[in-house]
């Protein structure tokens, strides 16, 4: 700890923290991940459909929705999500595996998850 460089100042207050088009959602994106936290199919359908049409389609930007119907449980919402293109990443099983939701892992397992792989080179599977 001692190798570590000094904290200096502290970090800059919100006024100077700029809009990053790679970092902030899309205006679609924060309903949709509100609807996914209500358990709402159709309101996540109609948005995501929306966007599609509307915009490039970018299906990662969707992230924090999947993240949100595996953290309620939202079986249905989920399986929607990664069929329509969402990509399935290692944060999303690790979230599956703290919430402990059989749901989850069927959804998983039918849409191409293997529970044995390994999540990295240095980790063990997300249930081991």
């Amino acid at each position: 700890m001692e190798s570590l460089p000094p904290v200096m100042g502290r970090p800059p207050s919100s006024e100077f923290v700029f809009f990053d088009p790679q970092r902030h959602p899309l205006r679609e994106i924060t309903p949709m991940t509100q609807a996914s936290i209500a358990g709402d199919l159709g309101k996540v359908q109609e948005a995501l459909n929306f966007y599609l049409r509307e915009h490039d389609p970018k299906l990662y930007k969707f992230d924090s929705v999947l993240t949100e119907a595996i953290q309620g449980k939202q079986s249905e919402i989920i399986s929607y999500l990664l069929s329509a293109g969402v990509p399935l990443e290692k944060v999303h099983c690790y979230k599956a595996t703290e919430v402990k939701s059989t749901a989850v892992y069927e959804v998983f397992l039918q849409n191409g998850w293997d529970i044995n792989r390994p999540l990295d080179i240095y980790e063990p599977p997300a249930l081991g």
